[in-house]
């Protein structure tokens, strides 16, 4: 192969510039596919947030408005959880 020195010094160019350029293409386009990925997670973030704002407002939303249960009178209350002991003295069978 037996080319000038002036088509070799221009190949060289032209494939320095061809690989700079293509290494700012990809730069570019994996800076555009962060950016994309960033905004879905924020707008899922922001869609999270709603949900638990939501249903933390509907779970306060109960305890509050007294809404009756199955039975007519009765009042929607909170509940205390307990714990029932017989003693001793009772000896009832």
């Amino acid at each position: 192969m037996h080319q000038n020195l002036f088509v070799r010094i221009l190949a060289g160019i032209a494939a320095v510039l061809l690989t700079a350029l293509a290494v700012f293409i990809g730069a570019l386009a994996f800076l555009g596919f962060l950016g994309l990925a960033i905004i879905a997670f924020v707008v899922f973030q922001l869609r999270l947030w709603w949900i638990r704002r939501r249903l933390a407002r509907r779970r306060r939303g109960s305890h509050q408005s007294g809404a009756a249960s199955g039975r007519p009178g009765a009042k929607k209350g909170r509940m205390i959880e307990g714990e029932f002991r017989r003693d001793s003295d009772d000896k009832t069978d």
